[in-house]
């Protein structure tokens, strides 16, 4: 089949016949019923706010499949949440920056309204499930992108993750995410990566507990930033953004140790003797289970009624092993 055939498809402009439908389903992996599902519809005009963690430098061409493929994998699940009840434990109480303070005001009253213990959060995908968020992992394979939340009204939110991001990197990425969850719903704010970075640092590791933490050192070295990571869970790089932040170092102390981390290769892939283990999500698996068991489903059915190829059914909907990174 060449390649002018496959776009007339796409463009709606030829019909493929039951050969080339046995073809393209071999090769993609998925059932014959995928051609027969609607298209997705995407965007602020379908009412969902979509929300990427990112570096600089991803392209408008990979993040455009990016949103297919989270589209693809939102219209997957929705006949499984129709069959199977969500228990939501936590509320999602929607806040505005200015309207309801700042993002680490926000944050602090996150906290105390799920009546959180003081200090870092021990398991990050855990508490988020907790108030009814889906978390699918190994989806995302861009390098660049760590995680994407996916919010339509009425609906429970979603957060798809990198498979190749480290863990202490994803736990950040998490807070981040839930931060568009609750911040930027409708927002037009042009700032919202950065208000969403500052709650997320408020909400996983509190000013007040970071400065009882640190006091005002002298010299606050890498070594020290790997213990405290081991503690804590989170990169070497954010506690000693942290600590900056919250004045128990000063800026051209925090300059230096950033210089350090980059001299070190530390940046991109921090050392392992510190490693943080993947948070591993199970709400997303229990769902799925449920689904199977409750209507007596196997894989293939699965694959007929979600449309995805048994390997992101195994590997984000079923669960995978993970590495320490």
């Amino acid at each position: 089949m060449n390649q002018v055939r496959i776009s007339r498809f796409e463009k709606g402009l030829a019909e493929l016949g039951t050969e080339e439908l046995e073809t393209l389903s071999s090769a993609l992996d998925v059932p014959a019923s995928f051609f027969e599902m609607p298209y997705p519809v995407t965007g602020p005009s379908a009412g969902i706010d979509m929300h990427y963690r990112k570096r600089a430098g991803v392209s408008q061409k990979m993040l455009k499949a990016l949103r297919a493929r989270m589209a693809l994998l939102q219209r997957a699940l929705s006949p499984l949440l129709e069959d199977v009840a969500v228990h939501q434990q936590l509320e999602l109480r929607h806040m505005r920056v200015n309207e309801d303070g700042t993002p680490e005001k926000i944050a602090q009253e996150l906290r105390y309204l799920w009546r959180l213990p003081e200090g870092p959060i021990d398991n990050v995908t855990q508490l988020l499930e907790r108030a009814g968020i889906l978390i699918i992992p190994n989806v995302i394979s861009i390098d660049d992108v760590d995680a994407v939340s996916w919010d339509v009204p009425g609906e429970h939110p979603l957060i798809f993750t990198n498979r190749l991001s480290p863990g202490c990197r994803l736990r950040f990425s998490l807070g981040h995410e839930l931060a568009h969850i609750i911040m930027h719903s409708d927002s037009q704010s042009p700032n919202k990566e950065s208000e969403a970075d500052r709650f997320s640092a408020e909400f996983l590791m509190p000013g007040k507990f970071m400065k009882r933490l640190l006091g005002v050192k002298s010299r606050l070295r890498l070594a020290d930033l790997g213990s405290m990571k081991q503690e804590t869970g989170y990169s070497m790089a954010f506690l000693a953004r942290r600590a900056r932040d919250v004045g128990a170092i000063s800026e051209w102390h925090y300059k230096q140790l950033f210089i350090e981390l980059s001299q070190r290769g530390y940046r991109r892939r921090e050392p392992e003797w510190c490693a943080v283990e993947h948070e591993r999500p199970s709400l997303i698996h229990r769902v799925v289970r449920a689904f199977m068991d409750g209507g007596g489903y196997n894989m293939d059915e699965v694959r007929e009624v979600t449309g995805l190829p048994r390997s992101d059914i195994q590997a984000s909907l079923l669960g995978a092993s993970l590495t320490l990174m």
